[in-house]
């Protein structure tokens, strides 16, 4: 598969690692990051590509977890603040994520943690 407009080179560079959670050898949770445009700003800034918990997992804590090392990596990274597209903002908004912007559906929101 090509992508002849886009390039890996370096993409992932200044991203954070992704992080996942293993329970008898076997991944139970997970999340992931990505650069995109900021939708206020349009600068480039980490999102939370992707946060997942197989379900028999779910309600343990994991989600929480995972979005607390995400946010300190970030931080790590020098980045004053971390992006979600989610339709769990409630989990983010418990965890002092506010929502910005509009999104694309009514499910779905933009949810900014600006490290403190």
């Amino acid at each position: 598969m090509q992508w002849p407009d886009f390039s890996f080179d370096n993409y992932s560079a200044q991203l954070p690692q992704p992080i996942a959670v293993v329970a008898d050898n076997k991944p139970v949770a997970g999340i992931a990051f990505t650069h995109y445009s900021h939708p206020l700003t349009r600068k480039s800034v980490i999102w939370i590509n992707a946060l997942y918990v197989l379900p028999e997992f779910r309600k343990k804590g994991l989600a929480k977890q995972l979005l607390e090392l995400a946010t300190q990596k970030v931080m790590a990274s020098g980045q004053p603040q971390t992006l979600a597209y989610t339709d769990i903002p409630e989990l983010y908004q418990a965890m002092g994520w506010v929502e910005i912007g509009a999104s694309s559906d009514s499910v779905h929101k933009i949810m900014a943690f600006t490290m403190p």
